[in-house]
């Protein structure tokens, strides 16, 4: 990932990440919050990476030695921490704010995020079904 992938809204102050959608191949833009823009700023150069000295994919030594240590026996990814993040969003506000967490995943309508977030509930405790949302 290079600086020339992130654009800034200067209106709004706020800092995007342009991607290729892996399904759709469509283009997107992902909203970076404000404290990790702070972590990896000052930008440099467009054609620079972002993070020089990370590898991509699994041949990082140290993720692996972290992963063995914390005896972690599943693949870590930017998926994977996502649907993390989704569910202890969801638990951790007793699942209230499901608009917030629509916008977060930048869904369109409510019942992409309610079906995305039963799937993840489901597959966690080992079940299929459906699960009923408060609104």
């Amino acid at each position: 990932m290079t600086w020339d992938d992130f654009s800034k809204d200067y209106d709004s102050n706020q800092w995007y990440l342009r991607i290729k959608r892996v399904k759709t191949q469509q283009e997107a833009k992902l909203m970076i919050n404000k404290v990790a823009m702070n972590f990896i700023l000052p930008k440099r150069s467009d054609e620079e990476l972002v993070f020089p000295h990370l590898k991509s994919g699994y041949s990082n030594t140290q993720l692996k030695q972290w992963i063995a240590e914390v005896e972690i026996n599943k693949n870590l990814s930017l998926h994977t921490a996502k649907n993390n993040f989704v569910v202890m969003y969801y638990r951790k506000n007793n699942g209230q704010y499901l608009c917030d967490l629509m916008n977060i995943l930048q869904h369109k309508d409510l019942s992409t995020t309610q079906r995305y977030l039963a799937g993840l509930l489901a597959s966690e405790v080992g079940t299929v079904g459906s699960i009923d949302f408060d609104i």
